[in-house]
C-alpha cells in the first residue's frame, strides 16, 4: 500500500473555512465535512467547536475499504491553553473515532484527515454535540 503522510496542520489556523458549533444539546450536528476521490485519497478537513461535550469523526468510503484517519485537537479553558496532541488511527470504514478532549473544555479546534487504502470515494465529517 502506498502510505502518503499529511500533517495535520497547525491549530492557530485564521478562521477562513472554519465552522462554529456551540454545543448544549445532545444530538450531534456537522461542524465540517469534506470528500476525495482517486487512488489512496485523502480528504482534510478542520473545524472549531464551542463548549464541546462530544466530538467524533465519521469516515465512510466507496467501495468499503479500510484507511488511516489522523487528527490533531487542540483546545482552551477559558483564558488556559491546552497543548494540542495528534492522534493516528487504522480503521474499516464505514467507522465513528471518538475524539478525546479535556474535559470542561471552553473551545476545541480539530483538523483531521483521511487517507483510503485503494482507489474509491472517501468522506470524514466531523461532529459533535450542541
Amino acid at each position: 500500500m502506498k502510505r502518503i503522510s499529511v500533517f495535520v496542520g497547525s491549530l492557530s489556523l485564521a478562521t477562513g473555512g472554519l465552522f462554529v458549533v456551540a454545543a448544549g444539546a445532545s444530538s450531534l450536528h456537522v461542524v465540517a465535512t469534506s470528500r476525495a476521490t482517486g487512488q489512496y485519497a485523502v480528504a482534510e478537513t478542520s473545524g472549531q467547536v464551542l463548549k464541546p461535550s462530544k466530538i467524533e469523526e465519521v469516515v465512510s468510503s466507496k467501495p468499503e475499504l479500510s484507511g488511516l484517519v489522523q487528527w490533531t485537537v487542540g483546545c482552551n479553558k477559558g483564558n488556559k491553553v491546552i497543548p494540542s496532541k495528534r492522534y493516528k488511527k487504522t480503521v474499516k470504514f464505514p467507522a465513528v473515532v471518538h475524539v478525546k478532549f479535556a474535559a470542561s473544555s471552553s473551545t476545541c479546534v480539530v483538523a483531521a484527515n483521511v487517507q483510503i487504502d485503494g482507489s474509491g470515494k472517501v468522506t470524514i465529517a466531523l461532529e459533535s454535540s450542541r
